[in-house]
């Protein structure tokens, strides 16, 4: 399998903050999986965090906070990071170094969740690869 540079994203933008743009807003129909599967207390590492956007779709859906979930969002773009920081309060962002290497220890989540990050990585088996390391199952 030949493997294809992302030349999009070699040198990430860190002027970009990618509020609504192109992606547009995460629809709470889109969680489907993780609502299937949700446990009473989880943890979800959102892979590309960018604006946040992921994260509003989860507290559409669970507007009580019924299911208690720990959350972490990643993003290699700085100002992205430093923006969710100070619009979700009491939320972790942190800035992840690399785009094809999730910066977390082996088995740390309940649930990954990549949303527009995949389809930038090296090769879609090395994405899936990395997303298997962090979760527990």
């Amino acid at each position: 399998m030949a493997i294809v540079e992302d030349l999009w994203f070699n040198t990430p933008d860190s002027n970009t903050l990618c509020r609504g743009g192109g992606n547009g807003p995460a629809h709470p129909s889109q969680l489907y999986a993780i609502k299937k599967y949700v446990k009473d207390f989880w943890e979800i590492l959102d892979y590309g965090s960018g604006s946040g956007t992921t994260l509003e779709a989860i507290e559409k859906w669970d507007p009580d906070n019924n299911h208690m979930f720990a959350y972490l969002g990643l993003d290699i773009i700085p100002k992205n990071v430093e923006w969710c920081r100070e619009h979700f309060p009491g939320k972790h962002f942190e800035i992840n170094k690399t785009l094809h290497k999730i910066d977390q220890p082996d088995q740390s989540f309940d649930v990954v969740y990549s949303r527009h990050v995949v389809d930038h990585m090296k090769s879609f088996e090395e994405a899936m690869d990395e997303h298997k390391r962090v979760s527990k199952d």
